[in-house]
């Protein structure tokens, strides 16, 4: 196998990054001669995550000094302190971009960043400077942002606003301890809501931009809405007029809808996870229990906040229906422009509350006042149908309704249309108490984490302890994510643009070329002919050379004044 083409490279590139392919080839050793042919000769670029792909120290360093001779980018996240004693033995003469990611506790002191400089190649120049440079590779963490102030708490986290130091913009991060979240068994609905939203990005949810951890908490950083959450606001006793109601329920709706096109359900609608900015526009948040459906799946499970929970919920859990989908989302969403336009539920629901005693006061008609226009209460009643199918399920139904029949989503989709209430700007519109809250009652406050954990890596670098992070919890940067779309998408009109040349260059180059006969050419050589003699015959000949009689009378045929002029000319040399 001396020499391979660029497809059946890219096939073992591809076939080497997986993790079950790495542990196979640690498993079976007659693998190890063909992977160090084919890596000497071939192998120019390595990632390697070692969280996910966990090499010993030994198949490290076979990995390494196979492909030693042509390598020229060398990726590697979560370095240990033993894969890096590994890392800093060999020597890379072509390697042009080394990117190192150290594994906590093991933080490169100025002495071991020296000892990693020393892998690349020299130059010629004074010094032994490297001729190529490298980048430690530090992905996103707390030290990045700066603590302002607590602005949320929920069951399982908190919320604060934090400012990133490189570029001074304002965030909201919501933290959730690592030991609470596994005592409560909670762990992988963070893990699956960070999956989630990092997959997701629309105007009316609340999008995630970064996510790491550390040997404490979890951390997601997400926009900040300074208009506080719709429960704030209704506790209150702010009165939204339909209008704004019915706004509200266009850009829910349209959030939904994105929801519904990515397999989403969201199954926790309330006013608390729904949170407005500065301008008064409502944004979805808190995935923790969502869920994605498989292509004509069903969720079954009881997930949600009681009062809010669709019928089919409670049936689903009774045994009465086989599972429920997207519609549930819009049956809470009834229930909430129900409670902002009345400041309470239709249906007097509690969390303690028996599933059969629900399954009948779900069934009971529901009040509207008098004074509600009759549009709206049409709205609500077709958001809060028990039947699934006759409920409202897409934004299309929803413009069809009398009372929206009138709305351009798309403005509403653009944000252009004001909402009628807009959030106080003098103040937090949250609860002042969780600040001191924060500061006083908290036993391992934020503003003190980095004063802590320096202590416990102190330590534990002393000891040299193992840490065990959790490898599901995916490292998450919008901005990487959306400069690499943008690259793929420039790569991809690039290979359009040049597929179109190719195909109009093979089209030209394969066109006919339209030949005629020996005998028509002969044929349309004697018809030319006989056309052009045709034609001269038709022409008159023209002869305008002037005779010699019409010349000598052209030259009788002088004015008095020229002749006298003449004369004149023809005596002069006389007169001299």
């Amino acid at each position: 196998m001396e020499q391979l083409d660029d497809l059946s490279l890219s096939r073992i590139l591809k076939l080497l990054e997986l993790p079950d392919q790495i542990a196979m080839l640690q498993s079976y050793e007659r693998c190890r001669p063909l992977l160090s042919s084919i890596w000497r000769r071939q192998l120019i670029r390595i990632t390697l995550n070692l969280l996910e792909v966990p090499l010993n120290v030994c198949d490290f360093h076979f990995l390494l000094i196979s492909a030693s001779e042509c390598l020229k980018e060398l990726r590697v996240r979560y370095l240990t302190r033993e894969h890096f004693e590994v890392l800093v033995g060999l020597w890379f003469p072509n390697l042009w971009l080394l990117e190192v990611d150290p594994l906590p506790p093991f933080f490169m002191c100025p002495c071991q960043r020296h000892q990693l400089r020393q892998v690349l190649p020299k130059s010629a120049c004074p010094g032994n400077a490297p001729a190529m440079g490298y980048m430690l590779l530090h992905p996103i963490n707390f030290d990045h942002f700066q603590i302002l102030r607590a602005i949320g708490k929920g069951s399982f986290g908190k919320v604060c606003i934090v400012q990133k130091r490189d570029s001074g913009i304002l965030y909201a991060m919501k933290y959730v301890s690592r030991s609470a979240c596994e005592l409560r068994g909670a762990l992988g609905g963070v893990i699956k809501e960070v999956e989630l939203l990092s997959s997701l990005e629309h105007p009316f949810l609340v999008n995630l931009w970064f996510s790491f951890q550390d040997e404490e908490d979890l951390f997601m950083v997400c926009d900040l809405l300074t208009g506080g959450d719709l429960r704030y606001h209704l506790q209150n006793r702010v009165e939204f007029s339909e209008q704004s109601v019915a706004l509200l329920v266009c850009e829910l709706g349209s959030a939904l809808e994105y929801l519904q096109t990515q397999r989403v359900v969201h199954r926790d609608i309330k006013p608390d996870n729904i949170l407005l900015d500065d301008a008064g526009h409502a944004h979805l948040t808190d995935f923790n229990i969502a869920t994605r459906l498989q292509k004509d799946a069903l969720a079954c499970s009881m997930s949600g906040t009681k009062p809010y929970m669709a019928p089919e919920v409670f049936l689903c859990a009774l045994d009465e229906v086989a599972g429920y989908s997207y519609p549930v989302d819009w049956w809470s969403l009834g229930v909430v422009a129900y409670e902002m336009r009345g400041n309470n539920r239709p249906f007097v629901v509690h969390s303690n509350t028996p599933l059969a005693e629900i399954k009948n006061i779900l069934n009971t008609p529901v009040h509207y006042p008098r004074y509600w226009s009759s549009q709206f209460v049409d709205l609500l009643q077709k958001l809060l149908s028990t039947y699934p199918g006759a409920r409202i399920s897409t934004k299309q139904e929803l413009h069809q309704t009398p009372l929206l029949r009138n709305i351009d989503f798309q403005q509403v989709l653009d944000k252009k249309i004001k909402p009628l209430f807009k959030p106080p700007e003098d103040h937090l519109n949250c609860d002042p108490c969780l600040e001191l809250e924060e500061m006083i009652v908290e036993t391992r406050p934020l503003h003190k984490k980095k004063k802590r954990l320096a202590k416990q890596r102190s330590a534990q670098r002393d000891s040299d302890p193992e840490i065990a992070l959790v490898k599901e919890f995916i490292v998450y940067n919008r901005y990487k994510e959306l400069k690499r779309k943008a690259m793929e998408q420039k790569e991809n009109d690039w290979q359009r643009e040049l597929e179109l040349a190719m195909a109009n260059s093979i089209v030209n180059s394969l066109a006919p070329i339209q030949e005629k006969p020996a005998a028509s050419i002969v044929q349309a050589a004697a018809e030319a002919s006989m056309a052009s003699q045709s034609k001269s015959d038709s022409i008159e000949f023209i002869d305008r050379t002037p005779s010699p009689q019409s010349a000598g009378a052209a030259s009788l045929a002088v004015s008095p004044s020229k002749a006298s002029s003449v004369l004149d000319k023809a005596a002069s040399p006389i007169q001299k």
